[in-house]
């Protein structure tokens, strides 16, 4: 039966919004209810998890595209069959990697590199895909609104966050749950990065998105993400992938998962937040900030719990912390591998013209010290292979 395990949770949750929002979900309910079964149940699902933007200014047959061929991929494909549910909906099925314009893209996508992949399966299957992406799309630096997927396969280029919003799609069509990691700022120099993960027999492993090794777990970029200080993927929904990884944030639906852990030595970090008088404050918003292009950039936004505190980790360098709350505010700057608890006590009015964060000071701040796990070798045959 297709998606046994989540149908009940996806047709309350999306009965639910067709009651609180009959104006919107009528007419999409009137062409749902004419797909065979399995497509509207996909529709059903898609609706209840997408954020208000997407329903709002995408037509229903946008949306289709991507049902019709994840429910194509699940009657077809033992491999996406024996996926877990939270797999498949969220990193297979699921139109939305980031936050690009959507286009209909996965059954082209498919057409176009299915002769290439042949009956390649699994790890080998993700490695001649990314053979197919580096084919049609380059890096190119720019400062656009992120385009959609199907934009960079026309365009032939894209930033790393195209690039790997356009590899993650290229997967998905394929079968192989995918998902976008990010680096928000590098700790040790100016700039960010992103690239790709793929799941494979219950694990997570990373590439370079349209920079093709004959390996997975590798990737310009190794040495570098041994240095962050925060490395995170986004979901769009709350349906079951917001319990896979450590939560770095939340906004509506959309969850911020900390992987920081999986390239780089890490620490845990608590925050307790404060009043005046040393009473716990729920609530409060905790930033955490990486310095980078001369400016303190807001890489995770936490909120207090009814203790006053946040729990996360982080790599092992130097961090501002900053709580806001009831119009006060406090900041300091802490590394989790020596100070894994940190109070914050909120005397400084946040709108304070004259509060001392507004004062130029001089201060060193370390960045993670270098770490670069050998995750697999090459053999001699691959690297020649690799030179294609």
């Amino acid at each position: 039966m297709f998606l046994e395990y989540n149908r009940k949770r996806i047709e309350h949750r999306y009965e639910q919004l067709c009651r609180e929002f009959p104006d919107v979900f009528g007419p999409v309910d009137e062409k749902i209810s004419a797909c065979r079964e399995p497509v509207a149940l996909a529709m059903k699902w898609m609706y209840g998890a997408m954020p208000w933007s997407d329903r709002g200014n995408y037509p229903f047959e946008t949306f289709l595209d991507f049902a019709e061929h994840g429910v194509w991929l699940w009657e077809t494909k033992e491999s996406v069959r024996r996926l877990p549910e939270e797999i498949f909906l969220n990193y297979v099925l699921y139109h939305r990697v980031n936050e690009e314009e959507i286009r209909p893209c996965r059954r082209l996508f498919y057409d176009g590199m299915k002769e290439q992949l042949g009956e390649l399966e699994g790890r080998e299957a993700a490695i001649e895909i990314n053979y197919w992406c580096a084919a049609e799309a380059t890096y190119q630096s720019s400062d656009d609104r992120t385009l959609s997927a199907l934009a960079v396969w026309l365009r032939g280029s894209g930033r790393c966050g195209e690039e790997s919003t356009f590899t993650v799609n290229a997967m998905r069509s394929a079968g192989i749950p995918a998902r976008q990691v990010y680096a928000p700022r590098w700790a040790h120099c100016d700039d960010n990065h992103a690239w790709v993960e793929v799941y494979l027999n219950g694990e997570w492993h990373f590439f370079g998105a349209c920079e093709p090794e004959e390996v997975l777990d590798k990737g310009w970029f190794t040495a570098a993400a041994g240095r962050a200080l925060l490395i995170h993927s986004r979901t769009f929904s709350d349906f079951g992938a917001a319990g896979q990884e450590a939560a770095l944030g939340r906004e509506g639906a959309v969850f911020d998962h900390n992987l920081t852990g999986a390239y780089t030595k890490t620490a845990p970090l608590r925050v307790e937040v404060k009043d005046a008088c040393g009473n716990p404050v729920p609530g409060a918003q905790v930033t955490l900030e990486i310095l980078n292009m001369a400016e303190y950039f807001p890489a995770a936004e936490l909120l207090t719990d009814a203790r006053g505190t946040v729990e996360t980790e982080t790599g092992c360098g130097d961090l501002r912390i900053r709580a806001r709350a009831n119009g006060l505010c406090a900041e300091t700057v802490a590394c989790a591998s020596e100070c894994p608890t940190v109070e914050l006590q909120l005397c400084i009015g946040a709108d304070d013209p004259d509060v001392l964060t507004d004062e130029w000071v001089s201060r060193e701040l370390r960045a993670p010290e270098e770490f670069c796990p050998v995750r697999v070798r090459e053999t001699a045959q691959q690297v020649q292979t690799g030179l294609r």
